[in-house]
């Protein structure tokens, strides 16, 4: 009998004392948020500018303005989450209040107005984004914050870390091969109707998700007691933590380079290329690899460490992207090769990003004696969206910049900007990303 019960608890500690049930559901919440987050992050441009009808130069300082309401927002919800007390822990309820909000949301942000005026549909933009905006910030900074929260075990982070990685690349893969082939399918040929019925796919998955994992997760590593956040010692516990400032660096110039990319990368096959279909085959390999990378990054990082194994994949990912410049799309087993590539090292250096952050959080508490798990995945999360900001506007701007005409044959001036943003800007950008890392001091 005792053998029996023996066997049967084996599972718990399949992950270093997580159990295997809880890295499920932690994943499932993450590909809940992922899934719509992506998906809005790929076509939200192009719906903006192809399918609302809102001018590139207005869409763009949207995203812009929203960055400055995310400054307000995400320190604001980060400080909150970690100040919460409830019998469930600081950050689990917020998975389960902010889940409905965000679907709802995201359904009424991807709904075309055509009755409205230029003017009216522009404010209906606004007020639906941002309100948007606000409700994945309540969901994604508590839902990062659990990462270190669930397990003291450094290892067993790291499985964590890689498992949100993956899910992350595989949402992306997901949204890049069947988001435009959804739509359509959707809406029958209406890309206003594809959108809006395609919004309610992704949020009914985002909302299910989410109450998967707060039912499945649990908090262990608790706050100091008697802590309690303010304003002033947000400021010190960013300030003081060198480490932490370093990958802070790292990811606003990632979320730059990456999301300027995505955002490009539509235009650049549909008129570039001359074939949007080709999105499809280039997403699958794009994403797979990364795939790949974040699955044996954990491999690379016993063998290099975490500092090293970042700056190298980054370094080399960015003279990759570069390369590719060179290359046509048509030669397609050529530019397929490049793509997989700098797909295999973003994903090494994705999971290892992740992995990081928790060290930072734990390097925070001992010089601090504060513990903010919010507050770090907040700040960490406001300063990727100011990098996707940066970029998803440059993208904009360049477009009204070389006379950008929707569904029309673009120039020759045109054709260049998109090779130029989709590989030798993120291409230098890359390269560039490397230098926050070389500062970060921790020892794995």
């Amino acid at each position: 009998m005792t053998r029996i019960r023996a066997r049967w608890r084996r599972p718990e500690s399949s992950y270093n004392g997580l159990p295997a049930w809880t890295l499920a559901g932690y994943s499932f919440g993450s590909l809940g948020i992922s899934l719509s987050w992506s998906f809005l992050s790929s076509f939200l441009l192009y719906f903006y500018t192809d399918v609302a009808g809102i001018t590139a130069a207005a869409a763009t300082t949207l995203l812009l303005v929203a960055r400055i309401w995310d400054a307000v927002n995400d320190p604001l919800i980060g400080v909150l989450a970690d100040r919460t007390k409830s019998p469930w822990g600081r950050y689990r309820p917020w998975l389960l209040v902010g889940s409905l909000p965000l679907g709802v949301l995201l359904v009424l942000t991807l709904t075309v107005q055509p009755e409205l005026s230029e003017a009216s549909r522009l404010l209906y933009a606004y007020v639906t984004y941002f309100l948007l905006v606000l409700a994945y910030t309540m969901v994604h900074i508590p839902q990062i914050a659990l990462l270190g929260v669930m397990t003291p075990n450094a290892q067993a982070r790291a499985v964590l870390a890689s498992s949100v990685s993956m899910i992350m690349i595989l949402t992306g893969l997901i949204i890049g091969v069947a988001g435009l082939p959804l739509i359509n399918l959707l809406g029958a040929g209406n890309m206003a109707v594809g959108f809006r019925i395609a919004a309610i796919f992704f949020a009914v998955i985002a909302i299910v998700s989410l109450w998967v994992a707060f039912f499945t997760t649990r908090e262990t590593v608790l706050a100091p007691p008697g802590q309690l956040i303010t304003p002033r010692s947000v400021v010190t516990i960013i300030l003081l933590n060198g480490p932490l400032l370093a990958i802070l660096f790292g990811q606003l110039l990632g979320g730059f380079v990456m999301y300027g990319r995505m955002s490009t990368s539509i235009y650049y096959f549909q008129y570039y290329a001359g074939n949007i279909n080709f999105y499809q085959i280039y997403s699958l390999s794009w994403f797979s690899s990364m795939m790949c990378g974040a699955f044996y990054a954990p491999h690379v990082i016993r063998l290099l460490g975490k500092k090293n194994t970042i700056c190298l994949a980054t370094f080399l990912a960015g003279i990759i992207l570069f390369a590719t410049y060179f290359i046509h799309p048509t030669r397609v087993f050529l530019f397929l090769l490049f793509t997989g590539m700098a797909g295999l090292l973003f994903g090494c250096r994705m999971a290892t990003l992740f992995s990081m952050m928790p060290e930072t959080i734990d390097y925070g508490q001992r010089k601090t004696g504060i513990r903010a798990d919010g507050v770090v995945a907040s700040v960490m999360g406001l300063v990727m969206k100011i990098g996707t900001a940066i970029g998803s506007a440059g993208v904009g701007y360049m477009l009204a910049r070389v006379g950008y005409v929707p569904q029309a044959v673009q120039s020759p001036e045109a054709l260049h900007a998109f090779n130029l943003m989709m590989n030798v800007i993120p291409g230098i950008g890359t390269m560039f990303t490397v230098i926050p890392f070389l500062f970060y001091r921790l020892n794995d």
